[in-house]
């Protein structure tokens, strides 16, 4: 790998990155003894599928504490709603606190904090704001 194991934030905004990328990205966040602390993923192309990709290596991952779908300096206008989706949103909720069973709840990542978006899904707000799941 040409990455750095030392690598503590990581920004590949506005790259069109796809499923397909979302595989090199989990490599490295499943990594073992993993630094990556901040993945700025914002005005991409990341739909469910990648969500779930994501989510699959993250459910390891001890290191990663932001997950940033969202660039307040971007000039594109992407919503990350209509790649990811509802189905999308669920996989990142459950990722942070599976409530399916006790045993789920206990397993789930603690270690990831934030999760940001600029737009979740249209609503009656005319004013742009910030969404974040902690």
């Amino acid at each position: 790998d040409c990455i750095p194991n030392n690598l503590r934030v990581l920004s590949v905004c506005d790259n069109e990155i796809s499923a397909n990328a979302c595989h090199q990205l989990a490599k490295l966040l499943r990594r073992e003894n993993a630094t990556l602390e901040e993945l700025h993923l914002a005005n991409n192309r990341i739909d469910h599928e990648g969500i779930s990709i994501l989510v699959n290596a993250l459910q390891t991952n001890t290191s990663l504490k932001l997950l940033k779908f969202h660039d307040e300096n971007s000039i594109v206008a992407y919503s990350v709603s209509e790649g990811i989706g509802l189905e999308g949103m669920k996989v990142l909720l459950k990722l942070l606190n599976d409530i399916s069973s006790i045993e789920s709840t206990l397993q789930s990542n603690h270690t990831l904090l934030c999760i940001t978006f600029k737009e979740l899904f249209t609503s009656a707000k005319t004013d742009e704001e910030d969404h974040i799941i902690r």
